[in-house]
């Protein structure tokens, strides 16, 4: 071979590996930029565009295909890195960053196979994301521990609005799920529509005993400002006094949030009864006793409404002295009855597969 064809022959060869090492390059850049989106500049776990463009700089011969820095080795750091700053982001409550990490985690591939999130039950993770996507738009969300909200005090309304909306996009997140995984009878075990049905009633039961304690605390919250509003001069008026007054708006809001919470939780009943008619939910024990707990809450109400049906109609209140139903306060007794010897029912199925259930539970229902 003559020297130019043999400099030509050389020119060729060089351009090639020439390329293929820039193409490498510009996909390890890809990465790191990807990477400094959903991390803080000033992050020493994250390397800075000076690191990069030194490491790149010193980077020598394209590495063999055998290599440990292959591309397989780089997605696997890629997602080990991706791992670790999801879990530092939700330890600091960082949810928009922990957010986008976890959506990048979902487009990742590693061995030309998705993220399966039934592994290692990372689907709680996407959960506890929805439940806190609204809490700050960008940056730490403060501490929620030990906040009123959490515990039977005065419920922020920023904060319970904030809730009960990640509350419903957990509930739709567990409905897809639901739909993505049904249950095989070739892998009983596997997670399926049979795990995640439990944790989406939950969730739904969740959210109306919120919204009840959140109608509760406004009939409170108005009983309170009515009585300050108070004067003297309704003492000596022949109109009722403000105390009454207050008294009645009070018991009209209690009774009109619990009629508002058995509707919503016969929802549930109703959903539940469909599901248990047939295997393998019919032979999954807790969601017997899911059922069993939602109809001695539902009970619980309807007790109460009876008991404040009777109050207002022994003062001689008859927009109040009705049953939940429209009908009398007996009517209401017999529901209670009924809904009890239907969560009797319920929990006797639950601990005939095996369930356990609390001896006060046990002394309530007569089981």
């Amino acid at each position: 071979m003559s020297v130019p064809h043999f400099a030509s022959a050389f020119r060729q060869s060089y351009s090639g590996a020439a390329a293929k090492l820039q193409h490498k390059l510009l996909g390890k850049r890809k990465r790191r930029a990807e990477l400094a989106v959903i991390a803080d500049p000033d992050d020493p776990d994250v390397p800075s565009h000076e690191d990069t463009h030194s490491h790149d700089s010193t980077v020598g011969e394209a590495p063999s295909p055998g290599s440990s820095t292959g591309s397989t080795g780089l997605r696997q750091q890629h997602y080990a890195v991706l791992t670790s700053l999801l879990h530092r982001c939700i330890l600091e409550r960082d949810y928009a960053r922990a957010s986008r990490a976890w959506a990048m985690l979902l487009r990742t591939e590693l061995g030309g196979h998705p993220l399966d999130i039934r592994a290692q039950e990372r689907w709680g993770i996407g959960a506890e994301l929805l439940l806190h996507t609204d809490t700050t738009p960008m940056g730490r969300a403060p501490d929620m521990a030990g906040q009123p909200f959490l515990q039977d005090q005065a419920l922020p309304a920023n904060a319970a609005k904030s809730t009960l909306e990640g509350l419903a996009r957990a509930m739709h997140y567990y409905e897809r799920l639901i739909l993505q995984f049904p249950y095989r009878k070739t892998a009983p075990d596997a997670t399926s529509s049979l795990t995640f049905y439990p944790l989406m009633f939950g969730v739904w039961i969740h959210s109306i005993q919120l919204r009840y304690k959140m109608a509760m605390q406004e009939s409170l919250q108005a009983l309170k400002i009515s009585r300050s509003r108070g004067s003297s001069d309704d003492m000596s008026s022949d109109e009722p006094s403000s105390d009454t007054t207050s008294a009645r708006s009070q018991l009209h809001g209690g009774v009109a949030a619990r009629q508002t919470a058995v509707q919503d939780a016969n929802a549930v009943v109703e959903r539940l009864n469909e599901l248990l008619t047939s295997p393998p939910y019919s032979d999954h024990s807790g969601l017997w006793k899911i059922k069993g707990m939602l109809l001695l809450w539902i009970g619980h109400l309807l007790d109460y409404n009876s008991l404040s049906a009777r109050s207002s109609d022994s003062s001689g209140d008859e927009s109040v002295s009705t049953a939940p139903g429209g009908g009398k306060p007996e009517s209401s007794l017999e529901e209670r009855q009924m809904t009890i010897l239907r969560a009797q029912d319920a929990f006797s199925r639950a601990l005939a597969l095996g369930d356990t259930l609390d001896a006060r539970i046990r002394e309530e229902v007569g089981l």
